[in-house]
Formats: C-alpha cells, structure tokens, sequence
C-alpha cells in the first residue's frame, strides 16, 4: 500500500512539474489508474486511526463515562 500511495504521489509532483505533452499523457494515464486505489488506501489509513483512537479513548481512565459509551457506540457501528 506505501508503495502505491508513492508512486500516486510521485505522478502528482511530476505533472505538476511540467512535462513534455508525451510524458504528461503517460503520466495521467498512470495517474487515473491509481486514483481510486490512493483513494481507498487513504481511506483505509484514515478508518484505521480513526478506530485506534476510539480505543484509546475506551481504555482511557480518564475519559468519562458517556464518551466512554459514545466511542464504543462509533467503535462498533
């Protein structure tokens, strides 16, 4: 999945940068095809710490009881 999102990445700063017309073609070509699965990484990476920070929250102490309740409810919807 690293590897995806840099060469996504990568892609993006090279049409950025002004290639040649032949070059740019190549380039979004690449580019459309890895769109949606930079997207969904993204997606996934972004789901990921959303979850790992609902279970702190939970395991946390210190976090009152109706959070408590709110960040399990999230946890399992």
């Amino acid at each position: 999945m690293d590897q995806v999102l840099k060469r996504f990445d990568l892609i993006e700063a090279r049409m950025a940068a002004g290639p040649s017309a032949d070059e740019y073609v190549k380039l979004a070509s690449e580019y459309s095809e890895l769109q949606e699965i930079a997207g969904a990484v993204k997606a996934l990476r972004a789901a990921e710490g959303e979850q790992a920070d609902l279970e702190a929250m939970i395991e946390d102490r210190s976090t009152d009881a109706e959070m408590r309740e709110q960040a399990e409810a999230d946890l399992a919807a």
